[in-house]
């Protein structure tokens, strides 16, 4: 399976196997960056020593290795709405650091011994149809993460 960013008709159709994390986003949920930040730590049961900054969440996506999940699907309801009290900037660094991270999960291993602790796994984004995630995507130039259906 392609890592990536997909646009789905109805997120809460979406089944996984045992195997695979899924968790569901709320964008109403995470309008500005501080309600954001609680939104990720309580939906993937971040570690005590997550920061609540875009640093911190480019690390520990990159680690998730407390969920024990091979592969790792993110659904996000109403996405139009996620960082909407923001400057356009604080999304686009929010769809960098999954970019990355899914550029990261398909590459194990990305520094020697990695592969001994971290397996290449899936990596998914997904939001509705109507949303605005492609027209993001390409201004952010991300757009060959885009995985049609």
């Amino acid at each position: 399976m392609k890592n990536g960013f997909c646009l789905v008709e109805n997120i809460d159709n979406i089944g996984v196997d045992e195997l695979t994390f899924k968790t569901i986003l709320e964008g109403k949920r995470m309008r500005n960056s501080k309600d954001f930040h609680a939104e990720i730590e309580r939906k993937l049961e971040l570690p005590d020593y997550y920061g609540k900054n875009w640093h911190a969440l480019g690390e520990i996506i990159n680690d998730l290795s407390w969920l024990d999940f091979n592969d790792f699907v993110f659904l996000i309801r109403d996405y139009d709405l996620v960082l909407s009290e923001e400057a356009a900037e604080q999304k686009s660094e929010f769809l960098c650091i999954f970019e990355n991270a899914m550029a990261e999960w398909e590459n194990v291993p990305n520094y020697e011994g990695e592969d001994e602790y971290r397996e290449v796994s899936s990596f998914l984004v997904l939001a509705e149809k109507n949303s605005q995630l492609k027209r993001d995507l390409e201004a952010l130039e991300l757009d060959d993460r885009m995985i049609t259906k």
